[in-house]
């Protein structure tokens, strides 16, 4: 396991390539030889690579009926009988460009996991997926392959969306063209450019979780999801709610009438195989 015993933490809010905002420790050695915890750490996360323990794991959405829909593919790493979140690995992987090679393979084995299953599947797309030729290439013929492009869904996180934004559409392009919907992940969390957004007219947006968690008590959040509820639906849009924490929560964003959820009142993320 990847040991973090010698290293010091900072407490710190990562945007990652896996598209998800993340809190996450960046590491620093006692004698501020950072350079010598970063190797550490890199030679740690190849051990995992090699031992193909980078899977994917799998998050309920469901309908406002409570039903099962849809799973989220989330990453994990695999350590004896613990699951560890990419809070503790994702920014040393971004930073050695170990990235590409786990998320590679994570995305893959999801759809190879996925093929029998009857339900959609959603998949996340950081701008170096969407870079990554490769990558594009295997999973357009795995998802032809098992006839399952028109129960994919990408989701591209609001500001991936927009940092590039010809190679973005065109990745939206070439996929929706074989079935795949489209997803804007933790819209609502930044200043994004609408009309670009706009523009890939994706079918769903994700609500960031940051304004769902305090729904209850902040005013300015609930007012921003209602904003965001009604702006979805004069688009057609289909709104998702994440970070669904208890009842309370649900009642709420039902009242607000949001199409699909997503949390851990519904459940925590699962792998299919371990």
């Amino acid at each position: 396991m990847i040991n973090l015993s010698v290293c010091k933490t900072e407490v710190l809010t990562f945007l990652g390539t896996n598209k998800k905002q993340f809190v996450y420790y960046r590491l620093a050695h006692e004698n501020s030889d950072e350079q010598r915890n970063i190797l550490h750490v890199k030679r740690e996360i190849q051990k995992n690579i090699e031992a193909n323990n980078f899977i994917p794991v799998y998050q309920a959405i469901v309908n406002p009926e409570g039903e099962v829909i849809k799973y989220e593919s989330l990453l994990r790493m695999r350590q004896d009988d613990k699951l560890v979140s990419p809070f503790y690995f994702l920014d040393i992987a971004a930073k050695t460009h170990q990235y590409e090679t786990i998320s590679h393979k994570t995305l893959l084995r999801a759809v190879e996991e996925f093929k029998e299953r009857t339900e959609l599947l959603s998949l996340n797309f950081a701008q170096a997926d969407i870079n990554n030729k490769e990558l594009l290439r295997e999973i357009e013929a795995l998802l032809q392959k098992y006839d399952m492009a028109k129960r994919t869904i990408f989701e591209i996180v609001e500001s991936d969306a927009i940092d590039d934004y010809n190679m973005t559409r065109a990745f939206v392009e070439r996929f929706r063209a074989i079935g795949v919907r489209i997803a804007i992940d933790d819209f609502g969390s930044g200043y994004a450019n609408f009309s670009h957004i706009m523009e890939l007219e994706p079918e769903y947006l994700k609500i960031d979780g940051s304004l769902i968690k305090d729904i209850q008590e902040d005013k300015k959040s609930l007012i921003m999801v209602k904003a965001i509820i009604q702006f979805a639906h004069d688009l057609g849009i289909k709104t998702i709610a994440e970070y669904v924490a208890n009842e309370e929560i649900f009642e709420i964003l039902l009242a607000l009438n949001v199409d699909e959820y997503q949390g851990f009142y519904f459940g925590k993320p699962e792998p299919l195989y371990l």
